[in-house]
């Protein structure tokens, strides 16, 4: 079978090669993902799931993933494999269609699915297409959706293997002009699509693209577009961050056909933009890339007025004179207008030492962004991220209706897409007594650039954005499960109303509102209880790729275990455990059998096999499981102390001599010890103990035959205790073997516990023979003889004195006068 099976993944290599040979034609491919295989396994959380990881280069214009899925046997049930693609993490998914935690945004861009089947002899290969993909990791997870499993062990049958062989490769576009921004590019169209890019650094809010100085070779060709006797020159464009755009129509109605000017504000930072210019042939142009960047700072010289930033209300001053908020008074030297209770104002304090007099604020469109500083812990996705000051770290920000307040914080690739984003706020409680308005905190999450600011107002895409008011005293919390890499940023900006039912905002009473940030990184889902109050979070690793997720217990199920439409109740799974535990209690009846008939090491290992069992399944259950040592600990005392058991008995069944009987334990106990650590599941650490024990018991009940002549054993207990004790044993092992699936385990298991404990009881020998005690039993069994021979009892080497009583003496006595002489 394991030829088969090689010879399988062989001929998956073979189809997979063709058809890299196929598309080196056209594409071009990292040797590295190239080719990927892995075993699939069923799906019963996200542990079980194989991941692919692809890189994809910049200036990529096509992709093309192939997945061929197979099986090693005729004899297994094909399967439908699913198969989830993401750019930039593992992908959330949700097989058994469970709820997701609320307040979790599920990512869905860049996000796709499809399915195969599995088969010996492959000829479903799908194929994914996609065009102008995001350069750098996508992540692709695969799985068989779980089934009731029969629980064997290895080797009793067919254990059916299915596999997934993964192919992709990318179509690279080298011709690319580089702009410089401020620099006037001359250009020919030899070619009706030409591509540019530009590189935007960090500091940049605005990118405008001018087209301008257009020239055609012929005037008397439209290409189908008829504008009189002016041609455009521009007939379509297209801008995107990171990959190449689509190209849109232009609309020229209005416009300056010589002429094109595009603007995109607060654009994705620190990335090429590509550009995709659509023309004549042989038409000239210049093409002119320009930046803009927030470049007005508030020095302590300055007056600054409510002009100087943009608002989309106006306040009514008494004085005409500017206001200023306690903050910014703060920043250019001037003192607070009035007074706040002492712990308020000791926050505020706080947040203006972070921002200290060298933070810009900044006119236009423009608004501060403060970076916060990451705080590592030690665990795995345990981060969190704070405003960083001289002196201290804060959590607490200020807020104002001047203009919104930006912070950003970045997730890096690999070591940070296993967890959890969590990202919380909670407004100040003492904002409401100091104030008789309504203030709500608007807040919006975007990853790549700034939310945009336009006209003074957020446009926040609608699961992004949260809201906080002293109206209600909740959080405001979002959860990105396995978040992308990235800069992300946050928008806070203040509104004040009048009463809760008014729309129309009103400057702020109170200037400042003090907000809690609660931004970190959690393995799985929540913070202090990461699976809440129905399952433990589990920290798993695909080769070199780490992440966590929920291990649901009670039949809970979801990304977080918050879906209870499979819920079992808690006294149905007390039940199941007291089962698997108290059912090891018939152990008690074999142990107290074996010490009164003197077989104290069984009795020992009886007792162990029994103490490890309740133990093992305690550990192993959901819900109420309790751990008195390690798992793995526990597992091997449970296989190792049963398997033991089931070999002394039989030692003891042989009646071997004292000598043999010492080294058949030694060796069982050595031998049993090396097959449970080597491989405890599998079937030969049980085949061969049992085995070899069976053989040893036949051998010496064998010789006992031949040297009496008769029977061993007796007939009669042949009758009353092996054969009842065999026939529990074999039934005992068909469960085990054949019967149990992952649903009747706890049950079944549970039976198995009591007819193992009454097999015991049944095959244990009536007596234990003592070294130097001759065995009434086997001189009984003479009986079945004609003759007997003659008996020596064995001699005390220290006394020189013959007992004429320790011989059998036979109906002839001139034997025994011949004998003395």
């Amino acid at each position: 079978m394991a030829e088969q099976w090689q010879r399988t993944v062989i001929s998956i290599g073979i189809i997979i090669l063709l058809g890299v040979v196929e598309l080196s034609i056209s594409f071009v491919f990292t040797e590295n993902d190239a080719y990927q295989q892995s075993i699939l396994e069923p799906y019963h959380s996200y542990k079980d799931v194989v991941i692919f990881h692809y890189s994809i280069p910049h200036q990529t214009s096509h992709a093309r993933w192939q997945f061929i899925a197979v099986m090693d046997d005729y004899t297994c049930t094909s399967r439908k494999v699913h198969i989830y693609l993401r750019h930039g993490s593992y992908p959330v998914i949700s097989p058994d269609n469970s709820s997701f935690p609320d307040h979790m945004v599920v990512p869905t861009e860049q996000v796709y699915h499809l399915t195969t089947r599995t088969s010996v002899q492959p000829s479903e290969m799908p194929e994914f297409h996609l065009s102008n993909p995001l350069p750098g990791s996508w992540f692709a997870v695969a799985f068989i959706p779980g089934w009731n499993q029969e629980i064997k062990q290895q080797g009793i049958s067919h254990r059916c293997h299915y596999s997934l062989a993964s192919m992709a490769a990318w179509k690279h576009e080298p011709n690319v002009h580089h702009l410089h921004p401020g620099v006037s590019h001359e250009m020919e169209a030899t070619s009706q699509l030409l591509l540019y890019k530009v590189y935007v650094p960090e500091d940049i809010w605005l990118l405008k693209l001018h087209i301008s100085s257009c020239s055609l070779a012929n005037t008397n060709t439209t290409d189908g577009y008829n504008f009189g006797s002016v041609q455009p020159c521009i007939l379509g464009f297209g801008a995107s961050a990171h990959t190449f755009p689509l190209i849109n129509d232009m609309n020229f109605t209005g416009m300056n056909l010589k002429e094109f000017v595009h603007v995109i504000s607060q654009p994705q930072l620190d990335t090429y933009y590509y550009l995709s210019v659509v023309s004549q042939l042989k038409t000239t142009y210049t093409i002119t890339v320009k930046f803009e960047t927030c470049s007005v700072v508030v020095h302590p010289s300055l007056r600054f007025n409510t002009h100087t930033v943009s608002r989309n209300k106006t306040h009514e001053r008494n004085d005409g004179e500017e206001s200023i908020s306690p903050m910014l008074a703060w920043l250019i030297g001037r003192e607070q207008p009035q007074t706040r209770i002492d712990l308020y104002r000791f926050k505020a304090d706080a947040w203006n030492k972070v921002m200290g007099p060298s933070s810009q604020f900044l006119s236009g469109t423009c608004v501060p962004v403060v970076p916060l500083a990451r705080i590592q812990h030690n665990q795995i996705f345990v981060d969190s991220f704070l405003l960083q000051g001289k002196d201290w770290f804060t959590s607490w920000a200020i807020v104002t209706d001047l203009f919104p307040i930006l912070v950003k914080f970045q997730l890096e690739p690999f070591v940070d897409i296993g967890g959890t984003l969590q990202t919380w706020f909670h407004l100040d409680s003492l904002i409401s007594n100091l104030t008789s308005q309504v203030v709500t905190i608007s807040i919006c999450l975007n990853r790549g650039s700034p939310p945009l600011y336009t006209n003074g107002v957020i446009d926040c895409k609608d699961h992004l954005s949260m809201e906080l008011s002293t109206n209600f005293s909740d959080k405001a919390i979002k959860y990105l499960p396995f978040p992308t890499p990235g800069v992300y940023y946050i928008s806070l900006s203040a509104h004040c109303y009048n009463d809760s039912s008014s729309s129309v905002p009103e400057p702020c009473e109170l200037q400042e509102a003090l907000v809690d940030l609660g931004i970190q990184l959690n393995p799985c889902v929540f913070d202090i209880r990461p699976c809440g109050d129905n399952g433990f979070c589990q920290l798993h690793h695909f080769r070199q790729f780490y992440f966590s997720s929920c291990h649901c217990q009670g039949g809970w199920k979801g990304w977080g275990c918050t879906d209870d439409s499979g819920a079992v109740s808690s006294s149905l799974m007390l039940m199941k455990t007291l089962l698997l535990t108290l059912s090891n209690l018939f152990f008690i009846p074999a142990i107290v059998l074996a010490f009164r008939r003197k077989f104290y090491t069984e009795a020992i290992l009886y007792t162990l096999t029994m103490f490890f069992s309740i133990f093992y399944h305690a550990c192993d259950v959901d819900m109420f499981s309790y751990c008195l040592m390690k798992y793995n600990v526990l597992q091997f005392c449970d296989f190792y102390s049963a398997i033991l058991s089931f070999w002394v008995t039989v030692v003891a069944m042989a009646d071997l001599p004292h000598t043999l009987y010492s080294i058949a334990h030694m060796v069982g106990a050595l031998g049993i010890a090396l097959g449970v650590e080597y491989q405890r599941t599998g079937l030969l650490v049980f085949i061969v103990p049992m085995g070899t024990g069976t053989a040893i018991m036949l051998c010496s009940w064998g010789l006992k035959c031949y040297h009496t002549k008769g029977c061993y054993p007796m007939k009669k207990k042949w009758l009353l205790s092996l054969l009842p004790g065999i026939a529990l044993a074999i039934s005992g092992l068909i469960l085990f073997a054949f019967v149990e699936t992952e649903d009747n385990y706890k049950y079944i298991h549970s039976i198995w516990h009591v007819i193992v404990a009454f097999s015991i009881i049944f095959l244990l020998p009536t007596k234990r023979k003592l070294p130097g005690q001759v065995n009434v039993q086997q001189v009984e069994t003479s009986a079945c003889a004609d003759t007997v021979a003659f008996q020596h009892a064995p001699l005390n080497n220290d006394s020189e004195l013959v007992d004429i009583a320790d011989y059998r003496l036979n109906s002839d006595l001139s034997s025994l006068i011949r004998e003395s002489r």
